[in-house]
């Protein structure tokens, strides 16, 4: 939890290991994007960059250097500056990791989305009282989502799958 982000400070409890703790749906979301990502540590961001209406870049959160990346787009192919990221787990735990997130798709919780038709993995959860019911954390190739279908009334939320539904919506567009 710890190397992920996931918590700052894991209190040496058992239930610790279950997910008793508390965190932010952005902590699981850089959590989630690094074991996509091969293990390298992710810092996920609302804003990646910005471009005038001429496609120059004038804001660019990334500030790894990269020679092409502050030019004018011109439908060319994707610039890649060099990956400097942390490595916080093995490649290898991190593909089977991925892989049994793909199975909950695929056979679990999260069939709600197969339908997609893509290659998906996701993770459904739930929090108190089954009043975040909708926890879930779906990823593919270059798409992370996560959303938290919250409710005051516990006996709304049906089941921990909840939010596999609109994130359904949000990766087929």
């Amino acid at each position: 939890g710890e190397r992920f982000g996931i918590y700052d400070d894991l209190p040496p409890y058992l239930a610790m290991s279950l997910g008793a703790g508390e965190t932010t749906l952005m902590r699981m979301v850089s959590a989630y994007a690094s074991l996509v990502n091969g293990g390298k540590k992710v810092t996920p961001s609302i804003i990646d960059r910005v471009q005038d209406r001429q496609g120059k870049t004038v804001y660019k959160r990334d500030t790894r250097p990269c020679i092409d990346c502050l030019g004018t787009w011109n439908g060319q192919g994707p610039m890649l500056p060099p990956d400097l990221r942390e490595q916080i787990m093995d490649p290898i735990v991190a593909y089977q990791t991925v892989s049994l997130l793909e199975g909950v798709v695929e056979r679990g919780t999260g069939a709600a989305i197969r339908s997609v038709g893509r290659p998906l993995g996701g993770k459904t959860g739930t929090t108190d009282d089954f009043i975040d019911a909708g926890l879930w954390a779906s990823h593919r190739m270059s798409l992370l989502a996560s959303i938290s279908a919250s409710t005051p009334l516990p006996r709304l939320a049906k089941a921990s799958r909840a939010g596999a539904r609109p994130c359904r919506s949000f990766v087929t567009s």
